[in-house]
């Protein structure tokens, strides 16, 4: 059962809080989940299907985790619930940059030089499914077709570094409470949730945003200008 969370705007993102993100981030993550998994008549049959198969509420759930690793408290928490905090953050990301691409699935599949630079190329030569890539693989993919600014693509390779400490029998950095806070304050709001969500079709917007090219170029006229536009 999903806990209820107040409805913050994630387009209006840049005037919040951190805790007020975290709300922004659950909210659009419930928004996803009421309307991607039966979007028959607003996708193509194959991403119907594969959208409907995926846990989108999962995204929901692990959206409302992220209250437990803001709360203040945990400055004095344990290196294992920061590792936690990660793995958690990591999980989802990697959640919004597999729903991207299974909304936008026609386009990945047909994107060969996306995925050859992604190093996500099976030995037939065709693309590997959404749901068998890596969070490395994504963010290459993502800086190939430049969906994901600089600072974008630096907060996924962080996280994944972060996130990949708990695989490893040798020391590495798990970074500290601060970092991870940090995150939500000054690049989250602009690299992940604003720019992700006004990316992401709606049924007013899917007719014209149809390919990656077309992203490509929403994305660089709303890097133009201060905020995003709230949509309607």
């Amino acid at each position: 059962m999903i806990v209820q969370v107040n409805y913050v705007n994630p387009y209006e993102i840049n005037q919040y809080l951190i805790e007020e993100v975290v709300k922004a981030i659950c909210s659009l993550n419930d928004m996803i989940g009421a309307f991607w998994p039966n979007c028959e008549g607003w996708a193509p049959v194959e991403a119907v299907k594969l959208l409907g198969s995926i846990r989108l509420d999962w995204q929901s759930e692990l959206s409302r985790c992220l209250f437990m690793w803001i709360d203040e408290h945990q400055s004095r928490a344990s290196e294992g619930h920061l590792i936690l905090a990660w793995i958690n953050l990591g999980s989802l990301i990697e959640g919004t940059l597999k729903f991207f691409l299974s909304v936008y699935l026609e386009d990945y599949r047909a994107d060969l030089e996306g995925a050859r630079a992604a190093g996500s190329l099976t030995k037939s030569g065709t693309p590997k499914s959404v749901e068998r890539l890596k969070l490395d693989q994504l963010r290459k993919f993502f800086k190939e077709n430049s969906i994901l600014d600089k600072d974008g693509e630096a907060l996924v390779e962080l996280v994944q570094k972060r996130r990949n400490v708990i695989h490893a029998f040798k020391d590495g950095s798990i970074g500290t409470w601060d970092e991870f806070k940090m995150l939500f304050e000054d690049i989250i709001p602009y690299c992940m949730v604003s720019k992700i969500a006004s990316l992401i079709p709606t049924s007013s917007m899917i007719p014209e945003t149809t390919s990656f090219d077309r992203i490509n170029k929403i994305h660089r006229l709303r890097d133009s200008i201060t905020c995003l536009v709230p949509q309607t």
